[in-house]
């Protein structure tokens, strides 16, 4: 009986520093390979757009850190009970939205993912529509994310309509058609 608690307690070590182990190399696998944060420059589209109108250019472009800082701006860090949302950066690759994102799960675990959304302009909003999802080389469901509206305050009216929006790599162009009142 002595023999038998003998291994049981050595197997039970063994087993808690194994599996203390796989959490740790676990957890550090999956913590983000750089520092991001929310930090953002104010923008003001409209101001923008005005700048546009004043040089009588119909077209209005937004950069790729035009389109970091708009996110930021309206992204809400907490997603949800489970994950906060600590940093990102967002780059432009076509119509899509890569988001590299720095996130805590319960507020104990930092992870970094990548999510890949589509682009689409819908009135004077982008919207952001969930394409896939990964915690370094593992895939998530793409139902964990949401759609996202970055709304645009774009000056339009009657003298001036949204003709096209073209998501280039690196930018996003803003295609006005201006109608003169005479």
């Amino acid at each position: 009986m002595k023999k038998f608690m003998r291994r049981l307690l050595i197997f039970l070590v063994v087993a808690a520093v194994l599996i203390g182990g796989g959490l740790w190399w676990f957890s550090s696998y999956i913590a983000p390979d750089q520092e991001r944060d929310l930090a953002y420059g104010r923008i003001d589209v409209r101001e923008k757009a005005l700048e546009m109108i004043r040089a009588m250019k119909p077209e209005l472009l937004l950069s790729e850190q035009d389109i970091n800082n708009l996110i930021k701006m309206n992204m809400d860090p907490v997603y949800s009970d489970a994950v906060t949302v600590n940093g990102g950066d967002f780059s432009l690759e076509g119509s899509r939205l890569l988001a590299d994102l720095n996130i805590t799960y319960y507020d104990r675990f930092p992870a970094g993912v990548q999510a890949v959304y589509d682009m689409k302009w819908d009135g004077s909003t982008i919207k952001l529509e969930p394409v896939s999802l990964r915690l370094k080389d593992i895939s998530l469901p793409v139902s964990m994310l949401e759609e996202i509206t970055v709304p645009l305050d774009l000056p339009v009216g009657d003298l001036f309509t949204v003709k096209d929006v073209q998501f280039a790599t690196g930018q996003i162009k803003i295609l006005f058609n201006m109608q003169l009142p005479f």
